[in-house]
């Protein structure tokens, strides 16, 4: 699980096998939660659903009641990393797992669906500004790479002169990139 939100996957199951397997439905608007795999090592991947889908025995669905709105309780878990990592122990063949019951214990803070959704707002808002931040910075630094990748290729070819610290040349300054 890479995304925060899944609507589908790589790999699908046929309604044949589901009948056949007795595979479990997940419904849409449920919490997905990564129990099992070296992933949990490092941190534990949740996901919100926006469609039906089944699951693996590597991850279990949390379906909210009505007085949960999943996006709040995929944020609460997502920010819960640290209570979560010392529930983590060693399965059998050696990969880390969240059990189950230690899951299921872990307490949750469930403000009114109302103030669930303004939290939900505001951590969204925030998200978003630091995500724009994140792009701007990052083409700025595309555009000094460009400019260092350029300068580097203007004093290997001569364009420009660097003997005692002054730059010496036919260097057009206007052909910068921007």
């Amino acid at each position: 699980m890479k995304r925060s939100r899944i609507d589908s996957a790589v790999d699908n199951v046929s309604e044949q096998a589901v009948r056949d397997t007795g595979l479990s439905i997940i419904p849409t608007g449920s919490v997905l939660i990564v129990v099992q795999g070296m992933i949990v090592a490092r941190r534990v991947p949740v996901a919100v659903t926006d469609g039906l889908l089944t699951i693996n025995q590597d991850m279990k669905a949390l379906v909210p009641r009505q007085s949960v709105r999943a996006d709040f309780l995929a944020h609460q878990l997502e920010s819960a990393q640290d209570a979560l990592f010392p529930l983590i122990d060693e399965a059998g063949h050696g990969t880390r797992r969240l059990p189950t019951p230690a899951l299921i214990g872990l307490p949750l803070v469930l403000p009114s669906v109302a103030e669930q959704q303004q939290i939900v707002m505001a951590i969204e808002h925030e998200s978003s500004q630091i995500a724009l931040t994140v792009t701007r910075y990052s083409r700025e630094i595309e555009l000094v790479q460009e400019y260092r990748t350029r300068l580097i290729s203007d004093v290997v070819t001569g364009k420009l002169d660097v003997r005692d610290g002054a730059m010496v040349g036919r260097y057009d300054k206007s052909a910068t990139c921007r």
